[in-house]
Protein backbone atom coordinates (compact mmCIF):
# COMPACT_ATOMS: atom_id res chain seq x y z
CA UNK A 1 0.00 0.00 0.00
CA UNK A 2 2.60 2.45 0.70
CA UNK A 3 4.43 1.84 -2.74
CA UNK A 4 1.50 2.10 -4.66
CA UNK A 5 -0.05 4.09 -2.92
CA UNK A 6 1.84 6.98 -1.52
CA UNK A 7 3.07 8.17 -5.12
CA UNK A 8 -0.78 8.56 -6.13
CA UNK A 9 -2.05 10.13 -3.01
CA UNK A 10 1.14 12.28 -3.45
CA UNK A 11 -0.25 13.26 -7.08
CA UNK A 12 -3.38 14.02 -5.82
CA UNK A 13 -2.42 15.92 -3.07
CA UNK A 14 0.26 17.89 -5.76
CA UNK A 15 -2.55 18.45 -8.55
CA UNK A 16 -5.25 19.61 -6.15
CA UNK A 17 -2.87 22.12 -4.32
CA UNK A 18 -2.01 23.77 -7.99
CA UNK A 19 -5.67 23.73 -8.83
CA UNK A 20 -6.26 25.04 -5.21
CA UNK A 21 -3.29 27.95 -5.64
CA UNK A 22 -4.04 28.43 -9.74
CA UNK A 23 -7.69 27.93 -10.74
CA UNK A 24 -10.12 30.87 -10.85
CA UNK A 25 -12.68 31.15 -8.10
CA UNK A 26 -15.01 28.92 -8.88
CA UNK A 27 -13.37 26.01 -10.60
CA UNK A 28 -10.97 25.52 -7.37
CA UNK A 29 -14.03 25.60 -5.16
CA UNK A 30 -15.71 23.02 -7.17
CA UNK A 31 -12.35 20.86 -7.36
CA UNK A 32 -12.25 21.05 -3.24
CA UNK A 33 -15.85 19.77 -3.52
CA UNK A 34 -15.28 16.79 -6.02
CA UNK A 35 -12.16 16.05 -3.96
CA UNK A 36 -13.70 15.49 -0.87
CA UNK A 37 -16.77 13.90 -2.27
CA UNK A 38 -14.34 11.31 -3.53
CA UNK A 39 -12.79 11.28 0.23
CA UNK A 40 -15.86 10.89 1.78
CA UNK A 41 -16.45 7.96 -0.47
CA UNK A 42 -13.41 6.29 -0.54
CA UNK A 43 -13.52 5.88 3.03
CA UNK A 44 -16.70 4.58 2.80
CA UNK A 45 -15.62 1.44 0.92
CA UNK A 46 -11.97 1.32 2.15
CA UNK A 47 -12.87 -0.07 5.40
CA UNK A 48 -15.18 -2.98 3.93
CA UNK A 49 -12.61 -4.04 1.52
CA UNK A 50 -9.59 -3.74 4.07
CA UNK A 51 -11.70 -5.60 7.08
CA UNK A 52 -10.08 -9.11 6.87
CA UNK A 53 -6.45 -7.51 7.16
CA UNK A 54 -6.64 -5.33 9.66
CA UNK A 55 -7.75 -6.10 12.71
CA UNK A 56 -7.49 -2.77 14.61
CA UNK A 57 -11.12 -1.78 12.51
CA UNK A 58 -12.84 -4.55 14.57
CA UNK A 59 -14.25 -2.31 17.34
CA UNK A 60 -16.20 -5.51 19.21
CA UNK A 61 -13.09 -6.44 20.65
CA UNK A 62 -12.79 -2.55 22.15
CA UNK A 63 -16.22 -3.35 23.51
CA UNK A 64 -14.69 -5.44 26.09
CA UNK A 65 -13.12 -2.99 28.50
CA UNK A 66 -14.87 -0.69 30.32
CA UNK A 67 -15.29 2.42 27.63
CA UNK A 68 -17.56 5.14 27.81
CA UNK A 69 -18.79 6.02 23.98
CA UNK A 70 -16.55 9.20 23.96
CA UNK A 71 -13.53 7.26 24.82
CA UNK A 72 -14.16 4.64 22.06
CA UNK A 73 -14.55 7.53 19.57
CA UNK A 74 -11.82 9.27 20.62
CA UNK A 75 -9.13 5.83 20.79
CA UNK A 76 -10.64 5.08 17.72
CA UNK A 77 -9.86 8.59 15.81
CA UNK A 78 -6.03 8.07 17.54
CA UNK A 79 -5.66 4.82 15.82
CA UNK A 80 -6.63 5.62 12.96
CA UNK A 81 -3.61 8.28 12.68
CA UNK A 82 -1.18 4.84 12.67
CA UNK A 83 -3.27 3.50 10.22
CA UNK A 84 -1.31 3.27 6.50
CA UNK A 85 -4.26 4.65 4.32
CA UNK A 86 -4.22 7.57 6.71
CA UNK A 87 -0.78 8.89 5.37
CA UNK A 88 -2.20 9.17 1.64
CA UNK A 89 -5.05 11.25 2.93
CA UNK A 90 -2.78 13.20 5.37
CA UNK A 91 -1.50 14.31 2.43
CA UNK A 92 -4.32 15.67 0.48
CA UNK A 93 -5.70 17.38 3.70
CA UNK A 94 -2.17 19.07 3.78
CA UNK A 95 -2.78 19.67 0.36
CA UNK A 96 -6.22 21.37 1.25
CA UNK A 97 -4.84 23.29 3.76
CA UNK A 98 -1.62 24.72 1.80
CA UNK A 99 -4.25 25.43 -0.87
CA UNK A 100 -6.28 27.31 0.99
CA UNK A 101 -4.08 29.39 2.77
CA UNK A 102 -4.53 33.11 1.53
CA UNK A 103 -4.61 34.41 4.90
CA UNK A 104 -4.44 33.69 8.94
CA UNK A 105 -8.00 33.43 9.73
CA UNK A 106 -8.42 31.64 6.25
CA UNK A 107 -5.94 28.94 6.92
CA UNK A 108 -7.37 28.56 10.95
CA UNK A 109 -10.76 27.86 9.37
CA UNK A 110 -9.28 26.11 6.84
CA UNK A 111 -7.35 23.71 9.63
CA UNK A 112 -10.49 23.51 11.68
CA UNK A 113 -12.41 22.47 8.93
CA UNK A 114 -10.48 19.67 7.57
CA UNK A 115 -10.28 18.42 11.34
CA UNK A 116 -14.14 18.13 11.65
CA UNK A 117 -13.69 16.53 8.17
CA UNK A 118 -11.62 13.69 9.73
CA UNK A 119 -13.53 12.97 13.09
CA UNK A 120 -17.18 12.49 10.39
CA UNK A 121 -14.75 10.68 7.86
CA UNK A 122 -13.70 7.91 10.68
CA UNK A 123 -16.77 8.36 12.04
CA UNK A 124 -18.83 7.13 8.92
CA UNK A 125 -16.48 4.21 8.15
CA UNK A 126 -16.64 2.94 12.03
CA UNK A 127 -20.86 3.40 11.54
CA UNK A 128 -20.40 1.84 8.31
CA UNK A 129 -18.45 -1.05 9.96
CA UNK A 130 -21.01 -1.79 12.51
CA UNK A 131 -24.11 -2.00 10.41
CA UNK A 132 -22.10 -4.11 8.37
CA UNK A 133 -20.35 -6.62 10.95
CA UNK A 134 -22.38 -9.36 11.16
CA UNK A 135 -21.53 -9.94 7.44
CA UNK A 136 -18.19 -8.80 7.32
CA UNK A 137 -17.56 -11.62 9.76
CA UNK A 138 -18.76 -14.16 7.64
CA UNK A 139 -16.79 -16.74 5.83
CA UNK A 140 -18.88 -16.00 2.23
CA UNK A 141 -17.92 -12.01 2.05
CA UNK A 142 -14.34 -13.31 3.44
CA UNK A 143 -14.35 -15.25 0.44
CA UNK A 144 -15.75 -12.75 -1.94
CA UNK A 145 -13.49 -9.85 -0.54
CA UNK A 146 -10.48 -12.22 -1.71
CA UNK A 147 -11.95 -12.67 -4.92
CA UNK A 148 -12.33 -8.79 -5.24
CA UNK A 149 -9.71 -7.62 -4.41
CA UNK A 150 -7.49 -10.31 -7.01
CA UNK A 151 -10.22 -8.66 -9.64
CA UNK A 152 -8.68 -5.33 -8.26
CA UNK A 153 -5.16 -5.60 -8.05
CA UNK A 154 -5.40 -7.61 -11.94
CA UNK A 155 -6.83 -4.71 -13.38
Amino acid sequence: MIVFGLPIYGGIAVGTFLAYRYLPSPANAEILFLVLTGVYLFWMVLPLLEFSVNEGLDVSKLLLFPLTRSELMLSLLFSTLLDIPMLGLILVFIAVVAGWAVSLPVTLLTIVAVLILYAQVVGMSQLVLALLMSTLQSRRFRDLSIILIALFSVS
